[in-house]
């Protein structure tokens, strides 16, 4: 089959399609309008199939010239059998309709310009019409003295997108701005530690309030107290009570006209379950045995054993006096299981009362150089046992009162 183009238009035409008109070639549409208006249209001459060529060629056609080339397959490339007015025009080596309508050509670009600018005013329109939706116009009022305040136009805050790939992070900003409470960790610290002065000085107050507590020891416990607990309330109401207590002096000698080494040492019946060694009488007790030890000495229940023969259900007694050879503070310790106390002269010393594994309390006093007595009570219901009497003081470390100190008066 023959294939053509129509010289006007530019549109594929078969030749069956085709129509001749002097030396151009056009389709049907083209030939009605371009034809000389003759009343016979004879003279329109339709190509036939004389001038067929083989499939596999196409025909090239040089306008004006009135000769047709015939074009083989293999000259031929893909874009140029598209069909399209660009390959026709690529084929035929010329430019297109737009060169035989250059009016046309132009009319379309403008259209085009005219499009693509009317694009334009509409996007910006529409961005315009956005952020002016989005910004309220608020207004803050500037002020200055002697001048009319004005209203200035608030510029709507920049939009910031929300990450949405941190929630976690967004949760723990949220957690930080939840407002604390009022009481600060500071403020519970310091509650406790008020609390904690408070309960040490009501049980320094039970100690004083003993008939026969130590006036040395009182006044050490109260200065103790106060040099660490000042600052709070219950020290400052110790430090009032210390100004009432009376300056003791150095606690003289008793008069001890003949002594013997060693300490007396007495145990008696007690089948009591609860005993209270400060206020206890031993007049009506049952003696159990009764002898003279080089010192207070007997941490455990074997020790016990071997110096009275038995270890249960007993008061033990020590009496005695130590030696002093300079004056100065000393510090006594008593430690036992169950309940002890030791009195110095008549006065309750140390108090270590109640049924207790082995534990240990101290006192202390300004002692003046002599022998000073001192009674020691152990109390035993059943279990472990034990009992010992050490002390410090001027250039003298902590140690169990040595028998070179210790006496009993003679009878």
């Amino acid at each position: 089959m023959l294939i053509q183009y129509c010289d006007a238009c530019s549109v594929r035409v078969d030749e069956d399609e085709c129509v001749q008109v002097g030396d151009q070639t056009y389709c049907k549409a083209c030939a009605a309008t371009r034809a000389p208006k003759r009343a016979n249209t004879s003279g329109l001459r339709t190509a036939t199939k004389t001038n067929t060529v083989p499939p596999s060629a196409a025909v090239r056609h040089t306008p004006g010239s009135g000769l047709r080339q015939v074009v083989p397959s293999s000259a031929r490339s893909a874009p140029q059998r598209s069909g399209t007015s660009q390959a026709h025009t690529a084929a035929r080596g010329g430019s297109g309709s737009s060169a035989r309508n250059p009016a046309a050509s132009e009319s379309n670009r403008l259209i085009i310009l005219a499009l693509l600018g009317a694009g334009v005013l509409l996007a910006g329109a529409g961005a315009v019409l956005l952020f002016s939706s989005r910004g309220n116009k608020e207004t803050k009022k500037v002020e200055t003295p002697g001048v009319e305040s004005k209203e200035q136009p608030k510029k709507s805050a920049e939009l910031k997108p929300v990450d949405q790939t941190k929630p976690a992070q967004q949760k723990k900003e949220s957690a930080e701005a939840v407002p604390l409470p009022k009481a600060s960790i500071g403020t519970e610290m310091e509650d406790i530690r008020e609390g904690s002065a408070q309960r040490e000085l009501d049980r320094l107050k039970d100690f004083e309030k003993r008939g026969n507590a130590n006036p040395f020891e009182l006044r050490r416990r109260y200065e103790k107290f106060v040099a660490s607990q000042g600052s709070t309330k219950a020290g400052k109401e110790a430090a009032e009570r210390l100004k009432s207590l009376e300056q003791l002096a150095a606690r003289p000698p008793d008069n001890v006209a003949k002594a013997t080494a060693g300490v007396s040492a007495t145990m008696y019946e007690a089948d009591d379950d609860d005993l209270t060694l400060s206020t206890i009488s031993l007049t009506n007790r049952q003696l159990v045995k009764s002898a003279v030890v080089p010192t207070v000495d007997f941490p455990n229940k074997d020790s016990i054993r071997n110096a009275f023969g038995r270890t249960d259900k007993f008061v033990l007694e020590f009496t005695g006096c130590f030696d002093v050879t300079r004056d100065g503070t000393y510090t006594f310790y008593l430690n036992s299981d169950d309940g002890s106390v030791m009195f110095i002269g008549d006065t309750l010393f140390i108090a270590n009362e109640g049924k207790h594994p082995m534990k240990e309390e101290s006192s202390s006093i300004p002692l003046k150089p002599g022998k000073h007595n001192f009674r020691v009570l152990l109390w035993q219901r059943d279990g472990d046992v034990g009992v010992s009497l050490s002390w410090s003081g001027p250039e003298l470390d902590k140690q169990t009162l040595p028998q070179n100190v210790l006496f009993h008066p003679d009878k």
